[in-house]
């Protein structure tokens, strides 16, 4: 192991904003895991990875369980120093009270939720080992404001802000930061399944729905793109951003600004 060298451990790196975030590291030297349950499309990003010169291992499995987290942090120690670690794999449910079930409405909370705990867990025995490291945190827009439809998902989003400012505090003493993140409509995959069960109880397509949101909620009246928040998560792991810990940072267009 050469501890000269950083590594990033990025999970839900298959697709969106994970993959975006990784791709953007590697690109920087930046030694990746990256941690998904999607096999198919992680060897798509671990190989755009290696085909622009970057370092990269992919881990396949379920942040809710606590031997995916063991698994990352010893490919990531095996490969250099573990310095960043994005908490990002997430699951979305449409539904109401009425229509969600307990098993449905935990297992929600299990990946949202459970999933960062795991993985942060894991993590920072190595980031204290270097007194140095930064986490961050995706929450959502849902995790600042109540949505309707929402009754997993919202909740599950703003546990992760408090998460974030509990962690952040305990960790500073240790030179370990935490941010969070909270992306509103981002072009992604998880976006477009969302955007298409709300526009099924419409009657509508999901890119309609989506279309009509954006127009009436999202003051610069656009979507962002993974790409966007990318950069703002290596601003966050970067040595200009070392005076920022337990912000909570949307990225929204302006969403949740007001009315």
């Amino acid at each position: 192991m050469s501890s000269s060298k950083k590594v990033g451990i990025i999970t839900g790196a298959a697709n969106g904003i994970g993959r975006a975030v990784a791709i953007r590291l590697a690109s920087r030297g930046v030694c990746v895991v990256l941690v998904d349950i999607d096999e198919e499309h992680l060897i798509e990003v671990a190989d755009e990875i290696c085909s622009i010169g970057g370092e990269c291992v992919r881990i396949v499995g379920d942040v809710s369980e606590a031997e995916t987290s063991a698994r990352a942090v010893a490919a990531g120690s095996s490969l250099g120093s573990i310095r960043y670690l994005f908490n990002n794999a997430g699951i979305e449910t449409v539904a109401t009270i009425e229509n969600l079930e307990l098993v449905d409405f935990r297992r929600t909370l299990e990946v949202n939720l459970d999933g960062y705990f795991l993985m942060s867990k894991a993590c920072i025995p190595y980031m204290k080992k270097f007194l140095c490291g930064v986490i961050v945190n995706n929450s959502s827009d849902a995790g600042l404001r109540g949505m309707r439809k929402s009754i997993a998902y919202g909740p599950s989003k703003a546990g992760v802000i408090q998460f974030t400012k509990a962690l952040c505090l305990d960790l500073a003493g240790h030179n370990i930061r935490v941010n969070c993140i909270c992306p509103g409509v981002i072009k992604t995959a998880l976006c477009d399944r969302f955007n298409d069960d709300l526009g099924k109880l419409a009657g509508i397509e999901g890119s309609e729905a989506q279309a009509n949101f954006v127009e009436k909620h999202v003051p610069l009246k656009r979507w962002g793109t993974p790409e966007e928040v990318a950069e703002l998560v290596e601003f966050l792991f970067a040595e200009q951003s070392s005076y920022i810990n337990g912000a909570i940072i949307p990225i929204d267009g302006g969403l949740t600004a007001g009315i």
